[in-house]
């Protein structure tokens, strides 16, 4: 009793895929008696007798990936598996990865350090049909063993959603082995782990932890009554950690940073979530736009312990958020640099800094009390602005991204299929708002997954979503099986986009039911409470806001209440609209920034 047998690696997989990977694998033939018997598709009785109590965290006949580190146990659900595609976790401190392969739904665990390939003969069974244990063809004379290689695993933000590692940008798949690039043959460190329901996994691993995905809960359902599987943004207002720090290296590609945080060294190499906010001037913007060597605002992810990035901005769109900085003093140091001395505001508290000034057109005319909008490096300001110049900076950006929309398309994540294969749903990014929201009913559209990867489909219905927006969409190419859930897509819009003014409301004149209208309103709008730091608005809409419960200010209650009453009075959404704007002012309509 209690003996444990040694665990080998396995993995739920069908014939076509485990041949694909292993060409050289034995099939092993069952004896003519034993004929195939399809498994019960209702629990057996006497098992739902017996297994007592269950942990209530899951449903008792939820499929698991159970891990046994030798010392703690973990499960994570194949619901989210599906959703996410791949996890990166931690078990007792040390870093784990969760593959999963949708053709087959299978999952394994491993520990992200890849080790050379070895070459195993085919076993040789004894006439009883007993393979000895085999350990490997030796290494050829002469050769060396390789160490192990820690590696980053993340998914390839290019559209196609692989796994690769960072360190050499391989790809890997289910199987824990490298399939393409530098590591081909590869294979990670695998982990104790088996496909099973929960009620079995918690019952014999008591003390087992739940992979849960983070504090929110991804609370949108389907734009139609079924769907297969969810995924995407969470709910979740909580506010997440913030610094400034200096932009040492940009990698496009992979959506990644390298930052020297202020206060702390050394460097560190973090990689931006799908869908994180990216603002550049006072407007959103892209990863390419930024400057090596600038300070930068940066939020970590709630969602993986900071591990990633929520935002990223420059500094102007920092001081768009908070204010223009006022001038207390200047230091004239010659005719071309200065240094000044700068109040603004932050959370309702007053900060002060000092930046150096080297420009002899930035200085000439600065006066105590002016009020400026800047952008530094580690060695002082590389330029600054008026308010006047910072308004043509934001509207100079709001065009050039305007063109990245129409070259490239909307961004957005799926985040479901349906049982009629042919129709999926995108959550467009916060910044599609503006064109997402004029999405007409039979549109057509190009999803961009890759390179090389387009399909064709119609607009069948959308709604807001928040501060996101939420598509159905009829597929008319192929779809390629690969298609994921949770992948980046971009939208092109096949007619020529409406041109959108920033002082608008997307989508206002269109007719909708009573709730749908104080839906839309309410996702589109911002809070202007001015409490900042104290609450967890920041670039939510106010129908996150409200979403997300009891709020300091408590302005998300009171103006969906207000939005309610006057539809039921008879007033048009774009009659509710004016006389919001004519009490709150234009800061109602910034598009991603509180007060």
């Amino acid at each position: 009793k209690g003996t444990r047998l040694e665990p080998v690696p396995t993995l739920p997989s069908d014939w076509g895929f485990w041949l694909k990977h292993y060409p050289d694998a034995v099939a092993y033939r069952m004896f003519d008696k034993y004929q195939p018997v399809p498994l019960p598709s209702d629990p057996n009785q006497d098992s739902v007798r017996t297994r007592g109590p269950f942990d209530a965290r899951l449903t008792a006949d939820e499929p698991v990936l159970g891990v046994w580190t030798g010392k703690s146990a973990k499960a994570y659900p194949l619901s989210v598996l599906a959703n996410r595609g791949f996890v990166v976790d931690e078990i007792d401190g040390e870093p784990i990865v969760v593959l999963w392969e949708p053709a087959s739904n299978s999952a394994a665990a491993y520990r992200p350090v890849a080790n050379q390939p070895r070459k195993y003969q085919a076993p040789q069974p004894d006439k009883n049909g007993v393979s000895p244990p085999n350990a490997g063809v030796p290494l050829p004379a002469g050769a060396a063993e390789l160490p192990a290689r820690p590696v980053t695993l993340k998914r390839n933000d290019k559209p196609n959603g692989g796994i690769i590692d960072t360190e050499s940008g391989s790809q890997w798949d289910v199987t824990g082995r490298a399939v393409d690039g530098e590591l081909t043959g590869w294979t990670l460190t695998w982990l104790d782990s088996t496909q099973v329901k929960w009620f079995a996994w918690s019952a014999e691993y008591p003390k087992t932890e739940l992979y849960e995905t983070g504090n929110g809960v991804a609370d949108y359902k389907p734009l139609t009554e079924e769907a297969l599987t969810p995924a995407g943004p969470l709910g979740n207002l909580d506010v997440s950690v913030r610094h400034f720090a200096i932009l040492k290296a940009i990698d496009v590609e992979n959506q990644q940073v390298t930052l020297q945080v202020e206060g702390e060294s050394p460097s560190i190499v973090r990689t931006l979530e799908p869908g994180a906010e990216v603002w550049c001037s006072g407007w959103w913007g892209r990863l390419d736009q930024f400057v090596v060597g600038d300070r930068v605002w940066v939020w970590n992810s709630k969602h993986d312990a900071g591990k990633s990035i929520s935002l990223l901005a420059d500094e102007l769109s920092e001081q768009e958020f908070y204010g223009a900085s006022i001038v207390g003093a200047i230091d004239r140091q010659s005719s071309d640099s200065a240094s000044v001395a700068l109040t603004m505001g932050r959370g309702g508290k007053p900060v002060s800094r000092t930046i150096a000034l080297s420009k002899a057109d930035s200085i000439a005319d600065l006066k105590v009390k002016d009020a400026l909008y800047y952008q530094t490096t580690e060695a002082g300001a590389r330029f600054v602005l008026t308010p006047v110049e910072f308004e043509q900076v934001r509207a100079k950006q709001m065009s050039e991204l305007k063109q990245r929309w129409t070259q490239e398309g909307l961004p957005g994540t799926l985040v479901f299929r349906h049982d009629d294969r042919q129709q999926i749903e995108l959550m467009l990014d916060h910044e599609s708002m503006f064109w997402g929201r004029t999405l007409l009913s039979d549109d057509k559209l190009t999803l961009t997954l890759a390179e090389n990867i387009s399909l064709t489909a119609v607009v069948r219905k959308l709604r807001p979503w928040r501060e996101r927006t939420q598509v159905l969409l009829q597929v008319e190419s192929r779809i390629p099986s690969d298609l994921v859930i949770g992948q980046r897509v971009f939208a092109k819009l096949h007619r020529a986009p409406t041109d959108f003014d920033p002082n608008e409301l997307p989508g206002i004149d269109e007719t909708r039911t009573a709730a749908d209208r104080v839906d839309w309103l309410m996702s589109g709008i911002y809070c202007t409470c001015g409490m900042h730091d104290m609450c967890a608005g920041h670039f939510y809409t106010l129908a996150a806001c409200d979403a997300a419960g009891k709020t300091p200010c408590g302005l998300a209650k009171r103006t969906r209440a207000e939005i309610t009453e006057q539809v039921a009075q008879g007033l048009t959404d774009r009659q509710i609209f004016e006389q919001l704007l004519k009490e709150r002012g234009p800061k109602l309509l910034r598009p991603h920034m509180s007060p």
